[in-house]
């Protein structure tokens, strides 16, 4: 656990953006800056991305490096 060996310098946490996670780490780190995984980011836009497009958004030279 993150409060069994106490961090000094975080200075950010990445998740993976679920709102439950969030919510908890500010909660127990008020203030901290949180950012979504790079991963889970280009997993959005894909699912969020209309099927007909779909291959369009996977053929992108940013989308291939990231995943």
């Amino acid at each position: 656990m993150l409060f069994r060996s106490p961090v000094e310098s975080l200075k950010l946490v990445i998740t993976d953006g679920t709102e439950g996670l969030s919510k908890s780490l500010e909660h127990l780190l008020p203030g901290m800056p949180q950012q979504s995984c790079i991963i889970h980011k280009m997993r959005n836009v894909y699912h969020n991305t209309k099927v007909k497009n779909r291959k369009a958004v996977a053929a992108c030279t940013w989308f291939r490096k990231a995943a």
